[in-house]
Order: C-alpha cells, then structure tokens, then sequence
C-alpha cells in the first residue's frame, strides 16, 4: 500500500467503492451475507487531531449487530487506508502521545453482535502491513465506503475468525441514547 512507515489513517491512492447499493453491507468470511442497514450515522469531532467515525444498525441472519468504523487522523474528504496506531508507552516516563490519546474507542472498526458476550459475537479491526482495511467519506462528508478486516475477539480457544464488512453508507440523524 501508499505511505509506509505512517500511522493511523493514511491517503489511500488508487482506491473503488466495493459494488452495491447505498445502505446495503456485505458480510464475507466466518458469516455470510448482505443486511440492509437499519440505521447510519456519523459524527466528526476531536481537539487536536479529527476523527470521522460511522455507526451503523442492523440485522443478518436473524443476528442484531452495531458496527462502528473510523478514519482517524480526519485530513478532510479521501480515501483512507486504516492503519494501527503507535503502541502506547504506558509507563510514567513516557511523553504523553496525542494521536494516541484521542484516539476513537475501537479505531479502526469494530462489530457487535447482540449480545457481545457470547463467544464469537465481537469483531475488531486489527490493521496490519498484511490486511488492511479503507474508508471512503465523499466532497459532501454525508457519505462514503468502508471496506473493513475484523477478527473475532471472544472466539473459542484455537480459533481466530475472520469477516470482512463493506459497503456504501449515507449518513443520517445521529443514534439517541
């Protein structure tokens, strides 16, 4: 990929929208299958550095998940290929680390399923130099793509399932707790 050496969210050249409809999310790997998302939305905020974050609702299988996925460093519209963030020091001597710190909870991506606790019901994104994950927010930041590599987090000893979620989104209202 483009820009070795850079971490976190990096321009991603070169990059297509997976196919599909807008709203529509394509499950591939330890689950099979496409969803259309009963509700999307998105949110851009931080201090010192962006993050563009989109969650999203629905139902695949009879299965009720949450996905959230983020570009974080948030430069503006792009492409955006996810990358892992520096390793945090976590020691007192260490330098406090910005893009680290504000970092979105679960960057780059990750899926619930309802309910989480239940042995291979949680997916998160673990960008490597090997499978990497994209984001996509378009000119108007209402809408995009994501193409995301989870691996499950609760699975059975022995195990590692993998998933791949992608698909077009369209932002709408924000989720109300």
């Amino acid at each position: 990929m483009s820009n070795s050496g850079e971490v976190g969210s990096v321009h991603l050249a070169g990059s297509r929208p997976p196919s599909g409809e807008v709203g529509v999310v394509t499950f591939d790997g330890s689950l099979r299958g496409t969803s259309r998302a009963a509700h999307e939305a998105c949110e851009k905020s931080g201090s010192s550095f962006q993050h563009f974050t989109l969650t999203a609702t629905g139902d695949i299988n009879g299965r009720t998940y949450f996905l959230s996925a983020s570009i974080y460093p948030y430069r503006g519209p792009d492409s955006y290929e996810l990358r892992p963030l520096p390793p945090s020091a976590g020691d007192y001597l260490s330098t406090p680390n910005p893009l680290v710190e504000e970092a979105p909870g679960g960057y780059p991506g990750f899926l619930n399923f309802v309910p989480k606790s239940d042995p291979g019901n949680a997916y998160s994104g673990l960008p490597s130099g090997t499978v990497t994950s994209a984001m996509a927010v378009d000119a108007s930041e209402q809408s995009g793509w994501f193409d995301l590599q989870l691996v499950a987090i609760n699975g059975k000893v022995g195990t590692q399932a993998k998933l791949r979620v992608s698909g077009k989104f369209l932002c709408g209202e924000p989720f109300q707790i």
